[in-house]
């Protein structure tokens, strides 16, 4: 008889068990199911928001946290950021925001007097008989690991000049880092 209570004891024990086991198994599905349809509800919302050539809203408050109120700011959407053309000193700038709302890096204008030393030293060397161009300088931002898209070319996450060469029908792009260390980046014609 204490062998049966035991037993029967033990029963009911694993019986409880598994029926627990059912209904939390059962509630984690549902749960898992209501996660999915939140999250494709989201994606859409996203898709939509994605849509057009304007800043979606999260850009637009970051933009004014970022550099200020701006009423004199375009927006444009690229397959890879959304970039906000405006001007903060005199000087045109181009903030380049991930869908995420990050900042992900600016680019400013400059002059060749602007890259250092040594970049202009090696430059008007080894390229004097090209004419010099525009001088880009691209201002990483460093919150994030991504790399950033230039002239249709990807290029690190760090601060680097882009000297644009031109020599008759020949335009080239070179990488100038903050260091003056020239690399060729692109052939543009």
């Amino acid at each position: 008889m204490k062998k049966l209570s035991i037993v029967l004891g033990a029963f009911l024990l694993l019986s409880v068990s598994l029926g627990n086991a059912r209904t939390t198994k059962h509630l984690t599905n549902d749960a898992i199911n209501k996660a999915l349809k939140h999250e494709k509800r989201s994606e859409k919302k996203t898709v939509k928001n994605l849509n057009g050539s304007d800043g979606s809203k999260i850009n637009k408050l970051n933009f004014n946290t970022d550099f200020g109120k701006n009423n004199d700011v375009t927006w444009t959407r690229t397959a890879y950021f959304e970039e906000a053309t405006f001007s903060k000193d005199g000087h045109e700038m181009t903030a380049y925001y991930d869908f995420e709302g990050q900042l992900v890096g600016t680019t400013t204008y400059k002059t060749f007097a602007d890259l250092p030393a040594y970049g202009q030293k090696y430059i008007t060397k080894k390229y004097s008989d090209y004419a010099i161009g525009s001088v880009l300088f691209y201002n990483y931002n460093g919150a994030k690991d991504i790399d950033k898209v230039l002239y249709g070319s990807q290029f690190g996450n760090a601060d680097n000049y882009f000297v644009e060469l031109t020599k008759g029908d020949n335009k080239i792009m070179l990488q100038v880092d903050p260091v003056g260390v020239v690399t060729f980046f692109k052939q543009l014609k």
